[in-house]
């Protein structure tokens, strides 16, 4: 950190994710639509299925490893915003976040899951948010290539 600052910057430089955070707001545009973007707060549902590593053993259920599912939002949270979906990220005031093995014991498609990013968005209201969202089920948004 610089002399003088107070906070650190927070960036993010990685190259492995400019491809996929391009491929999320692709798909919210065409999404969206000429809808104009969401003002106040909202609540994310993001529902991660990664990739089972081959080097991973069948007793592994649970994707322990990186990527971190705090950098995995902050992707899509950024793609969102580009796409114009909200205003700004800040906007975002509740997230409900997984991520689980693409075609592991919790992917509803079974076996034939494929790695993608599940995402919900609504008005925050004074409800509390749902734990177990539904997610849309017309198809399965924003792929991970």
């Amino acid at each position: 950190m610089r002399p003088g600052m107070r906070f650190p910057i927070v960036t993010n430089d990685n190259a492995k994710t400019k491809p996929w955070q391009e491929s999320v707001v692709a798909a919210a545009r065409e999404i969206l639509g000429e809808r104009p973007p969401l003002e106040g707060p909202v609540v994310l549902y993001v529902h991660f299925f990664l990739p089972r590593p081959q080097s991973a053993p069948r007793r592994v259920v649970e994707p322990v490893k990186k990527p971190d599912l705090d950098k995995l939002l902050r992707a899509v949270k950024d793609g969102l915003t580009r796409a114009g979906v909200y205003r700004d990220d800040a906007q975002v005031v509740c997230v409900v976040a997984s991520k689980a093995f693409a075609g592991g014991v919790h992917d509803r498609l079974g076996a034939s899951g494929s790695p993608r990013a599940c995402i919900g968005i609504e008005l925050f209201t004074a409800e509390p948010p749902s734990l177990t969202h539904p997610l849309p089920r017309t198809r399965d948004l924003f792929p991970i290539p």
